[in-house]
């Protein structure tokens, strides 16, 4: 957002969205279109392992059981519609299917989206052009499909968000997306300029119950997540007087919370405004994973035991060949080969009695 050049005008505004229970109201056909479109148009993947995966897609979406144990007559439930929260695929699909339901509405509005972003159901738009078309816009998205419903924030129903005789261009000043407050600033001096600026967002609910510095923890964890909540605060602050307001705001509920002033002070004056631009750098890089990076260059899994007596007996007797494997049908979804890791014992103490 700060490297966005901003013309002074008055058409920018601000909208978010958040869609309703989004993993139960993915119907299963559309889900298994939208995995399938994906599939086609954004991946090499080969077209009989594509059926494959449909296939196992819809054994995942058809065989979803819930237990009730408060119901005497039937305690168990198959989910006929959605998907369950909690399995690693649910956040890949769902995420496929907003990305199938938006994109067309998505192209239509190009020309007025400056910036659209989506974490999985909550969605962020920053718009310049007409109040009726971005009326336009959220009617299109909340229409796309009958199972999905949006909460426009700052509008109590959907009605009000779609009327453009009920549009408040104060309201579009500034939003909450996910733990930012977004707003736009117009200026006059030293000349006419629009910027976007933002801050730490917290819900009206948050108890601020921090780790217990009487916590028998040990000492350099209070550290580390003291310097790691100031770090945040400096990468979600655009400038410094919002992160020092910030960091105030940060210390009296730490002191309320019982932590003594010298041990917060130590850890915030290790942390200056001139660290943010390193540490944006870093985050906008990302860290290296050594798993995938081992992948792509051997191309193979890791069977991992812990170091106890019979380790070399149990690699002698593996096939880390996974000559099983390649004769399926299936093969080239394997790795050619398996490699055997073996990690540190458990400390001794696991296995005593408390």
């Amino acid at each position: 957002m700060e490297s966005m050049n901003l013309s002074p005008t008055e058409n920018y505004f601000l909208t978010s969205a958040d869609v309703v229970a989004l993993y139960p109201s993915i119907s299963i056909e559309d889900g298994l279109a939208a995995l399938q479109w994906f599939m086609k148009e954004h991946t090499n993947i080969p077209a009989n392992l594509q059926n494959l995966y449909l296939h196992l897609a819809r054994f995942v979406l058809e065989n979803n059981y819930v237990e009730c144990k408060g119901l005497d007559d039937c305690t168990i439930f198959l989910q006929k519609i959605g998907t369950a929260m909690g399995i690693s695929f649910s956040v890949t699909y769902a995420n496929i299917f907003m990305l199938w339901l938006e994109s067309p509405v998505v192209h239509e509005f190009e020309q007025y989206l400056l910036l659209y972003k989506r974490f999985l159901d909550d969605l962020f738009v920053l718009w310049n052009g007409p109040t009726i078309e971005l009326c336009h816009f959220r009617l299109r998205l909340s229409t796309a499909n009958p199972n999905i419903k949006y909460e426009w924030q700052n509008f109590p129903a959907i009605e009000d968000a779609v009327d453009p005789n009920k549009f408040d261009r104060d309201k579009h000043r500034g939003v909450n997306f996910l733990d930012l407050n977004i707003r736009i600033i117009f200026t006059s001096i030293p000349s006419c300029s629009v910027m976007l600026e933002y801050g730490v967002y917290r819900k009206p609910g948050n108890a601020y119950s921090y780790l217990p510095y009487g916590s028998y923890h040990q000492r350099h964890i209070f550290r580390g997540w003291l310097k790691a909540e100031v770090c945040r605060l400096l990468t979600h602050c655009s400038n410094a007087e919002i992160w020092i307001e910030e960091c105030r705001k940060f210390y009296d509920h730490l002191r309320i919370r019982g932590y003594p002033a010298y041990a917060i002070k130590s850890t915030f004056r290790a942390i200056s405004w001139n660290q943010r631009p390193d540490l944006l750098k870093r985050k906008i890089e990302g860290k290296k994973d050594p798993e995938r990076e081992f992948f792509a260059e051997f191309r193979g899994c890791v069977f991992s035991t812990r170091n106890a007596p019979g380790c070399n007996q149990l690699q002698e007797h593996m096939n880390l060949s996974l000559e099983p494997l390649k004769m399926s049908s299936v093969c080239d979804i394997f790795p050619s080969r398996a490699f055997f890791s073996v990690k540190s014992a458990l400390p001794l103490g696991y296995a005593l009695r408390r």
